[in-house]
């Protein structure tokens, strides 16, 4: 039981050690059964003597019980040695029931005390992810690096933290950081264990997992999407300009979109030159006099006719 769980539960221990006693200390009050049983005979037999303890309850009684020579004088010697075990037993009694209070009050005094002065434990909450790229307009998209937020109270402390997929519950690899940065960058490398779901338009469902020493906190879910690349480049066998829509390293098939390559001619008054349109998967654009082009300057742009914040545009090998 942890001290929080402890203390929490302390009131109802207490209300129940608190009806004991009282409880107890009513039934004393009257005397056990044994000792009732001889004092009734007494007030049978010897009414004058029994005068001596009438009224009297507790302590009073046990101090007239034991000293009054003229009660032990009706009473047996078996009698004597009955009552005299009874009120033992009844001492007995109350002194482990006070005893147990005590040392249940100090204890719970004890571990207040301490669980104060103890520096408040780590907690992390509202847990936060999005792409590191200003395209993907604050939503957290696969194809970048994705940075992980979070609010932490309490003494700070390392953690380990990774993603997980709900689905599936492959893991990310672990990042390790101090509790106190409460931001953390993931490159998209770190993830890819994660991305189950490669499909365009979908998106696979994540969870943030910071472990503790003593506690592991979690995120509610997340959708990581998935983004697609278009990625042109100059093919110089087919004197041609290529785009293609690809996710991960293949090609997306069936994909329909719209997009450009533009790139500056060379000579002392460069143009601008297009190529693109509406494809399927990808298109291959034929370009005419390619010399007199700087394939340096090429530039994809895409023109729709998905959300924008999950495309990327790249003349680079994928």
């Amino acid at each position: 039981m942890t001290i929080n769980a402890f203390l929490s539960s302390l009131p109802a221990i207490l209300g129940l050690t608190g009806f004991i006693v009282l409880w107890l200390l009513r039934n004393n009050s009257k005397g056990d059964a044994t000792t009732r049983q001889i004092l009734d005979k007494v007030r049978r037999d010897a009414p004058e003597v029994a005068r001596h303890f009438e009224g009297l309850k507790g302590k009073q009684l046990e101090r007239v019980i034991l000293n009054d020579q003229a009660l032990q004088g009706v009473l047996s010697d078996a009698d004597n040695k009955l009552l005299r075990q009874a009120l033992m037993q009844q001492f007995i009694l109350s002194l482990v029931v006070y005893v147990l209070c005590a040392g249940l009050f100090c204890f719970g005094v004890v571990m207040f005390l301490r669980q104060i002065s103890m520096p408040p434990k780590l907690k992390v909450s509202g847990f936060g992810m999005e792409s590191t790229s200003e395209l993907a307009k604050g939503k957290a998209v696969d194809l970048d690096d994705i940075v992980v937020t979070w609010k932490a109270e309490g003494t700070a402390e390392d953690v380990l933290v990774y993603m997980e997929n709900v689905q599936t519950s492959r893991r990310s690899a672990e990042l390790r950081t101090s509790s106190a940065q409460q931001r953390l960058i993931f490159p998209r490398d770190s993830f890819r264990p994660c991305l189950t779901d490669r499909a365009a338009g979908r998106s696979n469902r994540v969870r943030i997992v910071c472990q503790a020493k003593e506690a592991i906190f979690q995120s509610s879910d997340f959708d990581l999407l998935v983004g697609i690349n278009i990625w042109g480049f100059y093919d110089e066998e087919k004197s041609s300009v290529r785009l293609a829509a690809m996710i991960d390293h293949s090609l997306v098939q069936g994909y329909q979109f719209e997009a450009k390559a533009m790139v500056w001619t060379k000579g002392p008054s460069p143009q601008i030159l297009t190529f693109g349109g509406p494809m399927r998967g990808q298109g291959d654009f034929r370009v005419e006099q390619p010399q007199t082009i700087r394939w340096d300057t090429l530039q994809i742009v895409y023109l729709g006719p998905d959300d924008s914040s999950v495309i990327r545009a790249t003349t680079e090998p994928i």
